[in-house]
C-alpha cells in the first residue's frame, strides 16, 4: 500500500510545483508589465513559457521587457530554467 501512496505522491508534488510556477510567472509579469494573466493561460514546456489568449499589445509589452522578466523568473523558479517566453 505504501508503494501506491508514494506513486501518487510523485504526481501530486509535480502538480503542486507546476501550479506554483504558474503563479510565480503571473506575479512577475504583473510586476513588470502591470497586467494580470490567468494561470490557466500560462504553460511551461521544456523551459519555454507560452501565453495563451493574450492580445498582441500585451505580448509586445512582454517581449520588450523579456530580459528583465526572464531574469526575475530564473531567480524565483529554481526547479526549471526558463529560457524564453512566447
Amino acid at each position: 500500500m505504501k508503494s501506491l501512496e508514494g506513486f501518487f505522491d510523485k504526481f501530486r508534488n509535480r502538480v503542486i510545483v507546476e501550479v506554483q510556477n504558474r503563479v510565480y510567472i503571473a506575479e512577475i509579469i504583473k510586476k513588470n508589465v502591470g497586467v494580470d494573466i490567468e494561470i490557466e493561460n500560462i504553460g511551461i514546456v521544456s523551459g519555454i513559457v507560452t501565453l495563451k489568449n493574450c492580445n498582441h499589445s500585451l505580448k509586445n509589452e512582454i517581449y520588450i521587457k523579456k530580459e528583465k522578466i526572464l531574469k526575475d523568473l530564473n531567480k524565483k523558479i529554481r526547479s526549471t530554467k526558463i529560457a524564453d517566453i512566447k
